[in-house]
């Protein structure tokens, strides 16, 4: 790869064709290669359910694969069971981002 950053942008179902990326760098951190820097905006209705790569994701983040994550779960209840009153989308945490 001949980039240092790479963000990355999945809303709803865009997710599965950045896996081959993360798998890439996966590879070439295992073999003590030079990668990117990555970034993940995730976003999907649900994390139960909705958020069908979870523990894949989880593990990338947690061995640097994905150096950044951030999720937004648009219709899942605040821990008091309410819902909230304005929805989060990836478009309101890349807007935080910057």
């Amino acid at each position: 790869m001949n980039w240092d950053k790479i963000l990355c942008v999945a809303a709803g179902t865009g997710f599965a064709p950045f896996r081959g990326y993360f798998s890439e760098k996966e590879f070439l951190l295992k073999n003590n290669q030079a990668a990117p820097k990555v970034t993940l905006f995730f976003g999907v209705k649900h994390y139960e359910g909705d958020f069908i790569y979870r523990e894949k994701v989880e593990e990338w983040s947690k061995t640097g694969v994905l150096d950044k994550l951030h999720c937004a779960f648009s219709r899942d209840p605040l821990s008091d069971g309410s819902l909230p009153k304005q929805k989060t989308y990836v478009q309101h945490l890349l807007a935080k981002e910057e």
